[in-house]
């Protein structure tokens, strides 16, 4: 074979009678599936793919994986190589459009998108465990496709992440599957804020239909001034087996002692917690400054006991109380992510001295800010685990994303400091 311009290969003669000797030993072994597109291919070209389609002997046949992995920036509207290995055999399958960031061109992958889901849809059984789509545009057509697909493989899926707008159709075969354990959604578009009157009511009925999620991840692009968060965060209240939440609202975070109280109540099982005030999907970053303050981390490590990751922008603008020993609940997080913190006005030692009283001995933190921003947590990071480690470490960068509400109760700046565990 031999490498074109476009970077896809192509057969340097056409395929022998003896060439398909190999492919029969090795086809059959081939599991998964994983094509990443960006602005060049490094795979078969459509020409080449075809070619073995078109003389494949009929006593052999194309590969059958379980796994299936596409990242589309195409616009063709060619018939997509993954179609015909779609099979019976496919448990899992992703077909995501290249994740960019706002602002960029973002091309129409959605009639390559299309027929791959379609293709899944039309299988005869249910065999489809995890399904991922994304894409920046929708259509009636996909929208359908992606709907049909859903109800087909309804009594097997499991997992399901759904990053595109969605449409009346896709919420009510979200809310029809009845085994959905892990939920990751960006329902609303992207290239403009959308309201969020209608997205409550969703929710709600979202934690009826649904109370046995225990992954819950959603993204919601909303003007930055939209006094959502609060009452997003109480529209969850009923999903108690929840073992991870993440929020990615861009919409200001502002919690309150007895909000954390009420999440810990609702959430006994919760381990991993992210509140963030800005995008992954979308990109949006509208610069919202932080509410929510520094004080209120006790809280969370005395009501969410199996917490072992909290990511929240955190602010500090009130006096640092360090409390006695005594009264630091015991906790498990091990990760306090502070992206999109701002510089405290207290010192750095203050904050360090603060953090070493009230965080468990093995947590750290994890610092993604820009400019003065992260080089003061960067040492605070650094300052911290001299203090517990003779040996530290620095602080990691590789670990996974984590990424934020008016409150109607009193906030951790005006409210009582809680003194017992």
């Amino acid at each position: 074979m031999h490498q074109g311009t476009d970077g896809g290969w192509d057969f340097s003669e056409p395929i022998q009678h003896a060439d398909w000797s190999r492919y029969a030993v090795y086809a059959p072994r081939i599991r998964n599936i994983t094509r990443i597109e960006i602005f060049s291919s490094s795979g078969p070209s459509n020409q080449a793919f075809q070619a073995v389609v078109d003389h494949i002997p009929p006593h052999l046949e194309l590969p059958r994986p379980r796994f299936i992995l596409t990242l589309p920036h195409s616009t063709t509207e060619e018939t997509p190589q993954e179609v015909p290995m779609i099979s019976q055999s496919l448990r899992d399958l992703t077909v995501s459009q290249v994740r960019s960031s706002s602002g960029e061109p973002r091309p129409d992958c959605s009639p390559y998108i299309r027929a791959i889901v379609k293709a899944a849809a039309m299988l005869p059984y249910p065999s489809l465990e995890a399904l991922d789509m994304g894409c920046y545009s929708s259509d009636a057509a996909l929208l359908e496709a992606f709907s049909t697909c859903l109800i087909k493989h309804s009594s097997t899926l499991s997992n399901l992440t759904a990053t595109f707008p969605f449409d009346d159709q896709v919420w009510a075969a979200i809310f029809s599957l009845p085994n959905l354990r892990a939920l990751d959604m960006a329902p609303l578009p992207t290239n403009a804020p959308a309201p969020s009157e209608d997205i409550l009511p969703r929710m709600r009925t979202l934690v009826e239909r649904h109370p046995l999620l225990k992954s819950l991840q959603l993204e919601l692009s909303l003007p930055p001034e939209a006094p959502v968060y609060g009452q997003l965060i109480r529209s969850l209240i009923g999903l108690r087996g929840l073992e991870t939440l993440e929020l990615r609202v861009t919409a200001p975070l502002l919690l309150s002692k007895a909000q954390v109280r009420e999440m810990g109540a609702s959430w006994p099982k919760i381990r991993r917690l992210q509140l963030s005030t800005s995008g992954i999907w979308s990109g949006v970053e509208w610069g919202i400054e932080p509410q929510t303050d520094l004080s209120l981390i006790p809280s969370f490590l005395r009501h969410m006991p199996h917490l072992e990751e909290l990511c929240i922008p955190l602010a500090c603008k009130q006096p640092i109380v360090t409390p006695p020993t005594e009264q630091v609940p015991v906790s498990a997080l091990q990760i306090l992510d502070v992206e999109n913190s701002s510089a405290p006005e207290a010192s750095q030692e203050a904050v360090v001295a603060y953090l070493a009283a009230v965080l468990p001995h093995g947590a750290h933190i994890r610092e993604r800010s820009f400019g003065p921003v992260r080089s003061f947590w960067k040492r605070v990071a650094i300052d911290l685990a001299a203090i517990r480690d003779p040996e530290p470490e620095q602080p990691s960068d590789s670990e996974d994303d984590f990424t934020g509400s008016d409150s109607e109760d009193d906030t951790a700046g005006n409210s009582e400091d809680e003194t017992t565990p």
